[in-house]
């Protein structure tokens, strides 16, 4: 009983900067998004509302941006704060960036918090969730998460970067835990089926 459309990206070229006919940076993405959407109210819609329908409903949409992220590595404990020493085997990341190189928001966080808790339930499993903030004074990577929510419209409130732990990133030995791809997998399940806009819009608003 889907009250909207549930899309999955698989995108190409995103380690050369996603500017690509194919990549998230490229104008395939918005255009597609907006011939499904034509093509499923186009029956009960005039031309001229569709535009306004479609942000309408781009603006009630979540983006989820999956990825990877840096586990706390005992040979460079000066990359990571703190507060922030994710690890292998304790669940994915939600990646926040104070420079917004990743999707993730405090609300967005709260949402995927939450589906969590009601997936466990829901789904019979633990689903763990860390979180990873990178250090203001160190740039780190981006993702696709900023630029498909600006190109497509969407409110960093409804967008996150989720990623699995692992050591050595980009080398030739990453290195991660089974038990966190699972746990994502889990986590994403319980998106697909327990996320309503309708029900997180009207706790927004309270």
């Amino acid at each position: 009983n889907d009250s909207g459309i549930s899309a999955l990206l698989m995108l190409n070229h995103e380690e050369v900067g996603s500017i690509s006919p194919y990549g998230a940076e490229s104008s395939l993405i918005p255009q597609l998004f907006k011939l499904i959407f034509s093509s499923v109210v186009e029956e009960e819609l005039h031309q001229r509302d569709i535009d306004n329908y479609y942000q309408a409903a781009i603006q009630k949409s979540f983006l989820i941006s999956g990825d990877v992220s840096h586990a706390f590595h005992a040979n460079y404990p000066s990359k990571h704060q703190e507060q922030h020493k994710t690890e292998l085997g304790k669940g994915p990341i939600i990646k926040l960036s104070p420079g917004l190189s990743y999707a993730s928001s405090p609300e967005s966080s709260v949402i995927i918090g939450d589906l969590a808790k009601r997936g466990e339930f829901t789904l019979g499993e633990k689903i763990p969730l860390q979180k990873w903030a990178e250090r203001n004074d160190i740039r780190g990577g981006k993702t696709l998460g900023p630029h498909l929510a600006a190109s497509l419209g969407i409110g960093l409130n409804k967008c996150t970067d989720i990623g699995v732990g692992l050591l050595g990133m980009h080398s030739i030995r990453e290195t991660v835990n089974v038990e966190d791809v699972f746990s994502s997998y889990l986590l994403f399940k319980a998106f697909w089926s327990l996320y309503d806009p309708l029900s997180y819009a009207l706790q927004e608003h309270h």
